[in-house]
C-alpha cells in the first residue's frame, strides 16, 4: 500500500454477535477506479461507513498517511473525502442548484455577519460558489432542470444530483455508494459517463461499491473499475466501451440527462 492515498488496513467491525467486517483491506492510487464487488449484505457500504466516519472499526483507515480513525465525518469531508448515497437522500423540495450547492459547504468560507448583511465579499463569494455549481451542472447536463425541485425529477436524474453534490466538492476521494443501483440499462450508461469524464476532467479517485463489476466499461449493473475485488465476476463481451473521453460507443453525443417532463 506504499504510496497509496487512501488505505484501509485490517479493518473489522461487530455488532454485537454479528461480525460485518473481517480483516478488510484495500487501498486506492492514483487516478485509480476501484470496486468493492459483492452480495447485498457483504458490507460494502459499512466499508464507506468507517471510511468517511460514521463507524469505527478496528484496524486503521489512512489518508496521504495520516489516520482518519477517530475522525467526525465533518472533518473527514473536509479532507476533501466525498461521497454518495444509495437513495440519493437529496431533499426534493430544494432546487436542483441549491441541492449541488450544498455539496460545497467545505469550501465556503464565510463571516455568518458578512452574509447577513449581503456584504460586498460575500456577495462575491455565493458568486463564485454558484459559477462552480454551474460548471457541474454543465459537466452532469442538468443545466435544463437545474431551477426544478428535485422530488419532481425522475429517479435516475436524481442519482445523478446527488453524483453532482458530491462532484461539487471537488473530493480528491470520491466514495459512490451503489451508484447505478435502481436504474434503467441508459441510465447506467449515463451514470457511468458521468464517472468518466469527472474522472478524466478533476483526476480525483473513486471507490465505488456493486453487486458485479467488469474491467473498465459497463457491467451488467453498470458499474465501473480498472481495479475489481474481492468477489470476482466473469467479464461479458459486446458490452459497450469507454473511450478516453468517457463516452460510451454510440452514445457520446446523447445528454446525461434528458429534459423533463418529455415533450409531448
Amino acid at each position: 500500500m506504499n504510496g497509496a492515498q487512501l488505505s484501509v488496513e485490517g479493518n473489522s467491525l461487530a455488532f454485537g454477535g454479528l461480525q460485518v467486517l473481517n480483516n478488510v483491506s484495500l487501498s486506492v492510487g492514483e487516478a485509480e477506479l476501484l470496486a468493492l464487488i459483492g452480495p447485498n449484505g457483504a458490507g460494502k457500504t459499512t466499508v464507506f461507513n468507517c471510511i468517511s466516519g460514521f463507524y469505527r472499526p478496528t484496524g486503521e483507515i489512512r489518508l496521504n498517511g495520516a489516520s482518519l480513525l477517530g475522525r467526525k465525518p465533518h472533518e473527514i469531508a473536509a479532507l476533501e473525502v466525498a461521497r454518495t448515497f444509495q437513495h440519493g437522500d437529496v431533499p426534493p423540495q430544494m432546487t436542483v442548484v441549491d441541492a449541488v450547492l450544498a455539496g460545497r459547504h467545505t469550501r465556503i468560507r464565510m463571516n455568518v455577519f458578512s452574509e447577513m448583511l449581503s456584504l460586498p465579499v460575500a456577495r462575491r463569494l455565493d458568486a463564485a460558489h454558484r459559477d462552480a455549481v454551474l460548471d457541474i451542472l454543465r459537466l452532469c447536463d442538468l443545466e435544463t432542470v437545474a431551477e426544478r425541485p428535485v422530488g419532481s425529477l425522475p429517479f435516475g436524474t436524481q442519482k445523478i444530483i446527488g453524483t453532482a453534490r458530491a462532484l461539487a466538492a471537488e473530493p480528491a476521494i470520491l466514495l459512490l455508494d451503489e451508484s447505478s443501483a435502481g436504474l434503467t440499462q441508459e441510465e447506467r450508461e449515463a451514470m457511468a459517463r458521468l464517472i468518466m469524464r469527472s474522472k478524466i476532467r478533476s483526476g480525483c479517485r473513486s471507490c465505488g461499491s456493486s453487486t458485479t463489476c467488469r474491467w473498465s466499461p459497463i457491467s451488467p449493473t453498470g458499474s465501473m473499475c480498472s481495479t475489481a475485488g474481492p468477489v470476482g465476476a466473469e467479464d461479458r463481451n459486446g458490452l459497450p466501451c469507454l473511450d478516453d473521453e468517457g463516452d460510451i460507443g454510440d452514445a457520446r453525443d446523447r445528454p446525461l440527462v434528458a429534459d423533463w417532463p418529455p415533450p409531448p
